[in-house]
């Protein structure tokens, strides 16, 4: 959502940022010092007046005030736009609700459109547009090695060892941060010592699933022969330099991999039974996979027994090993660093015909 923010301030348009008082946006905003302003539903969406185009996306838990005011707008006659920042309908999260749709809602690729079609069987599919992911603009310009190196030195990591990382959020997790640490456990080609385990809870972990947060580090205090455990959760290094720092990435089905994906590392999406129904469930029924695992970008583990032979095609002892997915992964996955160019394009396409 920032980065379409600032591209529209760089081209003279004003963009009030409103937050729900209490709210995780309202906190990240205060911390990085942006100027935003307390939603009240009497006061009007930013106390004074209506705006020329709502802008909202798809990112709070529960849809937030962004999903509730889409109805609102539109009643208005006020064009609304909504920015994804994940694959998928927001089955959970209401989204799926006809009231709830906004005139366009943009994607990051075919993929998108087809998980949104699918989802959305009603809606527009020439009002599905394809502009990328915006958070991914920062990627266009970065030189990867040059964060890895920078991450190895803040968590003092010997460049000559792998690194396996494994980060993820919500219910269930623990049960696949288990599967992946037991597996770690009884690994037979990498000898004790010799390659890194760094587990990252999502941000919001703390706040929302304590009980999360607890359970892993009960599974990481058990973990008693492996790797060495690279204690970060969040401390000296940022998402960005964990992935960087990374041969693989695991998850369930984290933004992460996506990360990797464009980083050019190993990604695995773990997905036990449990954990696939469940992550159905929040696809609206429509996708049963972690959208890149089709186009060959991750790999995907359903079982324990597959795991380990899965992470043996991008880790060895004392090497570095060809990333087997990078063809794919540079094919399929790109930035250009215009993503939120894109969506600031079709806003004022809107804004003009308003």
């Amino acid at each position: 959502m920032l980065p379409v923010v600032d591209e529209l301030g760089r081209r003279g348009h004003s963009v009030i940022l409103i937050a729900d008082n209490n709210s995780k946006a309202a906190e990240i905003l205060a911390k990085k010092k942006r100027p935003f302003r307390y939603y009240y539903a009497n006061d009007g969406i930013c106390g004074e007046g209506d705006p020329d185009v709502f802008i909202t996306s798809m990112c709070s838990r529960g849809g937030g005030i962004g999903r509730e005011l889409v109805p609102v707008m539109k009643g208005k006659k006020i064009p609304t736009v909504v920015i994804q920042d994940f694959w998928g309908g927001g089955g959970n999260d209401g989204w799926q609700q006809s009231q709830s749709h906004p005139d366009y809602i943009t994607t990051n690729d075919e993929v998108g459109r087809e998980v949104l079609t699918g989802a959305w069987p009603e809606f527009d599919p020439n009002r599905i547009i394809i502009t990328g992911f915006p958070a991914f603009d920062k990627y266009a310009k970065m030189d990867f090695d040059a964060v890895r190196k920078q991450a190895q030195t803040k968590l003092g990591l010997n460049g000559n060892l792998p690194v396996i990382s494994f980060a993820g959020g919500g219910d269930l997790t623990d049960l696949v941060h288990r599967l992946l640490c037991g597996t770690l456990e009884r690994i037979c080609w990498l000898d004790e010592g010799d390659y890194y385990f760094i587990p990252r809870p999502h941000p919001r972990t703390l706040s929302d699933f304590p009980a999360e947060a607890e359970l892993w580090q009960k599974t990481l205090a058990g973990l008693h022969r492996g790797p060495r455990v690279i204690y970060d959760f969040f401390g000296q290094c940022d998402m960005t330099e964990i992935v960087a720092a990374s041969d693989v990435v695991c998850s369930i089905s984290s933004t992460v991999l996506l990360d990797a994906a464009v980083m050019r590392r190993g990604a695995i999406s773990i997905m036990p039974p449990a954990v696939k129904n469940r992550f159905r469930d929040q696809m609206g029924g429509v996708i049963d996979q972690y959208p890149l695992v089709p186009l060959g970008c991750c790999l995907e583990v359903s079982s324990v027994g597959d795991l380990g032979t899965t992470l043996a095609k991008f880790v060895k002892p004392k090497e570095r090993v060809q990333n087997p997915l990078r063809q794919n992964q540079e094919k399929h996955v790109k930035t250009d660093g215009r993503n939120a160019a894109r969506v600031a394009d079709l806003v004022e396409s809107i804004n003009r015909r308003v």
